[in-house]
């Protein structure tokens, strides 16, 4: 069984940095109070991250889809509606994320709204 970052690490062949997937996950764990696991929670705002990286920098979609299908089986992804995206949305503390891109190099990039409502679209319909 593997963490969500060991499991990153492991696909892209680079060490994860820490900030990867934070302010997703800091959103969910403010969100839910820490009633959900959190692996759980890291392993949702990695993979948040991730989609958000395939659709802005051509992070490549079959990482994308090894990680989605490795990580849900030990860490299944929290689960929320549409109904949940505006307040997970006012908790995201920043706008700027770290996200890789298709080389799997680093790059802070600015998200819309609406890409981050799409973002959670992804993990809400079940990837």
């Amino acid at each position: 069984m593997y963490q969500p970052r060991e499991l990153l690490t492991l696909i892209t062949k680079k060490e994860i940095n820490n900030e990867f997937g934070r302010v997703f996950a800091e959103a969910f764990a403010h969100f839910f109070r820490e009633t959900q696991n959190v692996d759980r929670i890291f392993a949702t705002g990695i993979c948040c991250s991730l989609f958000l990286s395939h659709i802005k920098l051509g992070f490549p979609s079959d990482k994308l889809r090894t990680y989605i299908y490795n990580v849900r089986d030990e860490h299944p992804f929290i689960e929320f509606d549409c109904k949940s995206y505006e307040p997970l949305y006012s908790r995201m503390k920043e706008r700027d994320i770290l996200l890789l891109n298709n080389n799997i190099e680093y790059k802070k990039t600015t998200a819309s709204k609406e890409e981050i409502f799409e973002t959670f679209d992804f993990i809400t319909n079940g990837q």
